[in-house]
């Protein structure tokens, strides 16, 4: 995962798209750093109670069921799935389907009412 500041004003979508490219760009040139270099020169009285880089994460995934199911010779194996865990504020999950983006949102509901995550899903349906 490469975490990225982005700034988000009113310009426009080239503008914020050129934006982007150049903060991908100059973060791969330190993506090498070792995550615990980066956080070890955060502020010391960070809050704990939150990642110390990332509050939300959008992920756009080319495959949704990529090594879910182990296949072992001779045994019968089942996918099972858990309740889903927050490891961020809030998380987006895209995965590439033949007609279209089908999505996932894992969120706090510390944080998070489900009217609220459902009024932001609302911005990506057709």
């Amino acid at each position: 995962m490469q975490c990225l500041r982005i700034m988000v004003a009113e310009e426009s979508f080239e503008e914020l798209v050129q934006q982007v490219q150049a903060v991908v760009v100059a973060s791969l040139a330190n993506q090498d750093v070792p995550f615990e270099s980066i956080v070890s020169k955060l502020k010391k009285d960070r809050d704990m109670s939150r990642h110390p880089l990332v509050q939300l994460a959008f992920v756009v995934h080319s495959q949704h069921d990529l090594g879910r199911l182990v296949l072992l010779d001779g045994v019968e194996t089942k996918s099972l799935e858990g309740p889903a865990t927050s490891r961020f504020d809030l998380e987006f999950h895209f995965y590439q389907k033949p007609d279209g983006l089908q999505g996932d949102v894992v969120f706090s509901t510390d944080l998070y009412a489900p009217e609220t995550i459902e009024n932001m899903l609302g911005v990506f349906s057709n």
